[in-house]
Protein backbone atom coordinates (compact mmCIF):
# COMPACT_ATOMS: atom_id res chain seq x y z
CA UNK A 1 0.00 0.00 0.00
CA UNK A 2 3.03 2.72 1.27
CA UNK A 3 5.21 1.49 -1.65
CA UNK A 4 2.93 2.34 -4.55
CA UNK A 5 3.01 6.16 -2.97
CA UNK A 6 7.18 6.54 -3.27
CA UNK A 7 9.33 7.41 -5.99
CA UNK A 8 11.12 4.74 -7.28
CA UNK A 9 14.15 6.76 -7.68
CA UNK A 10 13.95 7.14 -4.02
CA UNK A 11 16.61 5.04 -1.75
CA UNK A 12 17.49 3.44 -5.52
CA UNK A 13 21.08 3.80 -5.17
CA UNK A 14 20.87 2.14 -1.65
CA UNK A 15 18.42 -0.56 -0.41
CA UNK A 16 18.39 0.61 3.28
CA UNK A 17 17.56 3.88 3.01
CA UNK A 18 14.17 2.64 1.01
CA UNK A 19 13.64 -0.32 3.61
CA UNK A 20 13.86 1.97 6.44
CA UNK A 21 11.24 4.77 4.87
CA UNK A 22 8.65 1.86 4.08
CA UNK A 23 9.06 0.60 7.72
CA UNK A 24 8.62 4.28 8.96
CA UNK A 25 5.67 4.93 6.71
CA UNK A 26 3.86 2.38 7.74
CA UNK A 27 3.59 3.60 11.22
CA UNK A 28 1.46 6.55 10.13
CA UNK A 29 -1.23 4.29 8.50
CA UNK A 30 -1.80 2.40 11.83
CA UNK A 31 -2.49 6.12 13.35
CA UNK A 32 -5.12 7.00 11.66
CA UNK A 33 -7.18 4.04 12.29
CA UNK A 34 -10.48 4.85 12.55
CA UNK A 35 -11.50 3.84 16.09
CA UNK A 36 -8.73 5.64 18.78
CA UNK A 37 -8.35 2.09 20.52
CA UNK A 38 -7.06 0.53 17.28
CA UNK A 39 -4.30 3.33 17.29
CA UNK A 40 -0.77 2.86 18.67
CA UNK A 41 0.44 4.96 22.23
CA UNK A 42 3.09 6.93 21.73
CA UNK A 43 5.16 4.28 23.44
CA UNK A 44 4.19 1.72 21.00
CA UNK A 45 5.40 4.65 18.14
CA UNK A 46 8.92 4.73 19.70
CA UNK A 47 9.10 0.87 19.82
CA UNK A 48 8.60 0.47 16.45
CA UNK A 49 10.83 3.24 15.35
CA UNK A 50 13.33 2.09 17.79
CA UNK A 51 13.12 -1.46 16.04
CA UNK A 52 13.70 -0.18 12.59
CA UNK A 53 16.44 1.80 13.70
CA UNK A 54 17.91 -1.40 15.21
CA UNK A 55 17.23 -3.34 11.31
CA UNK A 56 18.73 -0.56 9.48
CA UNK A 57 21.87 -0.95 11.70
CA UNK A 58 22.34 -4.68 11.36
CA UNK A 59 21.53 -4.25 7.19
CA UNK A 60 23.95 -1.77 7.06
CA UNK A 61 26.66 -3.95 9.08
CA UNK A 62 25.96 -6.97 7.23
CA UNK A 63 25.84 -5.99 4.13
CA UNK A 64 29.11 -5.10 2.49
CA UNK A 65 28.32 -2.87 -0.32
CA UNK A 66 25.47 -0.11 -1.48
CA UNK A 67 24.95 -2.77 -4.41
CA UNK A 68 23.24 -5.04 -2.40
CA UNK A 69 19.79 -6.24 -4.48
CA UNK A 70 16.58 -4.97 -2.09
CA UNK A 71 14.57 -7.50 -0.75
CA UNK A 72 10.80 -7.50 -2.29
CA UNK A 73 9.10 -6.38 1.03
CA UNK A 74 11.32 -5.40 3.89
CA UNK A 75 10.10 -6.97 7.20
CA UNK A 76 7.90 -5.01 9.55
CA UNK A 77 8.98 -4.30 12.79
CA UNK A 78 7.25 -6.41 14.95
CA UNK A 79 3.92 -3.98 16.29
CA UNK A 80 2.97 -4.88 20.03
CA UNK A 81 0.37 -7.56 20.97
CA UNK A 82 -2.76 -5.45 20.26
CA UNK A 83 -1.37 -3.91 16.87
CA UNK A 84 -2.20 -6.02 13.73
CA UNK A 85 -0.44 -4.77 10.52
Amino acid sequence: MVEEHLNPLVGAGCPHVRQEMLLVLRIPVLCTAKLPRDRPSMRDIITMLGEAKTRRQTARAATPSAEAAPSPQPPLPSPPPRWRW
